[in-house]
């Protein structure tokens, strides 16, 4: 079983704890995702959206943040994706969402560039990410 990224599952709750919103949007299953989070971090995300759901309801499709948004109550002014993938980055450009592209798990310099140049914001590492966020 994976763990997460040094530095993550403390990000997550620490988030969660200052009255943040988690979503996960995943090319993993459901189950597996409510396991991992509850290991390392003790909660279950608030919405998840895995790859057990229909094709039109995965990343890239916008559907997940659609729904997002109508359940929460969100715009999309109000919503940060933080992925590693082109999948993720598409999702919310198809929403007009800010992209923060999750680099500390880039280690393909083509992948690490493409991201880099298309994403709204980069992070090398979980504490930036972290720093970016409880800064704004």
């Amino acid at each position: 079983m994976p763990g997460f990224y040094p530095g993550f599952a403390d990000l997550v709750k620490k988030y969660k704890e200052s009255g943040g919103i988690i979503c996960v949007v995943s090319h993993s299953e459901s189950p597996q995702i409510i396991r991992d989070y509850m290991l390392n971090c003790g909660l279950s995300p608030d919405l998840i959206f895995g790859w057990e759901l229909e094709e039109e309801q995965r990343k890239p499709n916008p559907y997940p943040i659609l729904e997002i948004m109508r359940r929460f109550s969100l715009e999309n002014r109000n919503i940060l994706v933080v992925d590693d993938s082109k999948p993720g980055l598409d999702m919310a450009r198809s929403c007009n969402i800010e992209f923060a592209g999750a680099g500390w798990s880039h280690v393909i310099p083509e992948i690490k560039d493409y991201m880099k140049a298309n994403s709204d914001h980069y992070f090398p590492t979980v504490d930036s990410l972290e720093r970016f966020i409880f800064s704004t």
